[in-house]
Parts: structure tokens; sequence; C-alpha cells
């Protein structure tokens, strides 16, 4: 069938989301298992095994911000990655990436939260280098202090780092595919700019607004590394 691909329709948010899981899984097995891009002349290219490297889940906030904030906020969050990416610290240890952009709305306060959503492949060697590591206990939380940098901000955002459980097996799972489904999912979630009363749904034209706004041209999702 035909699709609008308009970035905030819930039906062709459902199918990208589907399809980037999908494309997400085959690029992480590849990543584990190692492959080989055929061209008309054979092998164009090969991905080296690292099945020892760890999956972890990653989510980079900060403040929520007006409609009329979003579009710099949104513009300001791209840049802080590839900042963030681009460290020397960061390159040290992570071996792949992938992250998507999700933008929320607190019918409340009218604010906006966009964060990122990231999955980083890490040397097996992470936990135990002292160089590499970063430590996000409460005492230290050198994530968020880390992220804060990338932003450039005065505050210590709120930042949650864990390991995706099963991954240090080198192996697909469901439970890694659980996490790729969340971390692939709706740009912007339904229910943040549409009211569901029985039959009848009706569309909140400024969140709509603000958010179509924010996320045209963007490329919400994006990959690095091997």
């Amino acid at each position: 069938g035909l699709f609008c691909k308009i970035r905030t329709c819930p039906t062709c948010q459902w199918r990208r989301a589907q399809e980037s899981a999908r494309q997400l899984e085959q690029v992480v097995a590849a990543h584990w298992e190692g492959a080989e891009a055929w061209g008309p002349d054979g092998i164009e290219s090969r991905v080296t095994a690292s099945p020892k490297d760890r999956a972890l889940f990653l989510t980079l906030t900060a403040k929520s911000v007006t409609a009329e904030e979003l579009p710099a906020e949104v513009t300001r969050f791209y840049r802080a990655f590839d900042r963030m990416r681009r460290a020397k610290r960061f390159m040290g240890f992570c071996t792949s990436w992938f992250r998507s952009l999700e933008i929320t709305h607190n019918p409340k306060t009218g604010l906006y939260h966009p964060h990122w959503h990231v999955m980083l492949m890490v040397k097996p060697e992470y936990f135990s280098n002292p160089s590499y590591y970063l430590d996000q206990s409460p005492e230290k939380r050198e994530w968020s202090k880390f992220w804060a940098w990338a932003l450039d901000i005065d505050y210590t955002p709120i930042v949650d780092i864990r390991v995706i459980k099963g991954s240090q097996y080198g192996r697909m799972n469901d439970t890694v595919r659980k996490a790729m489904r969340e971390l692939t999912k709706y740009c912007t979630k339904p229910e943040g700019f549409i009211d569901v009363r029985g039959d009848v749904y009706t569309v909140k034209p400024e969140v709509l607004r603000a958010l179509h706004i924010s996320l045209k041209g963007r490329r919400l999702f994006g990959w690095g590394g091997k």
C-alpha cells in the first residue's frame, strides 16, 4: 500500500520502526559474527567478527523546552552527539553505535523533551580499563558529565546507561531484540498529540506543528563504527 511518509504519521512510524528493527538486528549480528559484502567482482568489504564486544543501552536527556525552543534544541542534540562520538575517549572504547531521536510532549506543562536512545558496542575491556570506563554511579555520574560537556551546558543532565543482558555471549537473543525494538520505536508517541475518546480522534494542531517543524529534514536514525 501507499504511505504518506510524514514523520508524525502513526502508521508510517510503525512501518519505519519495524523495518529499522530488522535492519539493526542484521547489523548487530554482523558485528558479533562477521559479514561480507559482495559485489560483481567478488567480496567488496568484510566486517571482522567481534563476539566479545558488549552491548550497552544509553539514554541521553536534557531539560525540557518550549515549542519555540524545540527546533534549536534538537539541532543542539545532533551537534552534541557528534561532538561526543568524536571524542578521543569515546572512540577508544566504542566500536559501533546506533542512535535514534525521540521527542515526548507533556500535556500538563506544554513542554517538549527530546532525548537520544543509543546502542553502544564496546570493547570487552571497557569495564576494566579506567581510561575507558565511565562510572555513572550517583557519586560520580561520569556519563552525565560527559554528555553535559558535549551539550555545553552548566548543569548535570539525567543519563541512563545499562548493559543489555545476555549480550556478553555475542549472540542474538530475545533480550537484545527487545532492546532493539525500544531503540527503533516511534520518534514521537502518537498519544503526545492525539486525544482518543471512544471512537473520536482529535489532533492537537499546535503540538503537531511543533513536532513537524522540529523533525523536518532530520535523520532520525544514525549508525557509526564497524
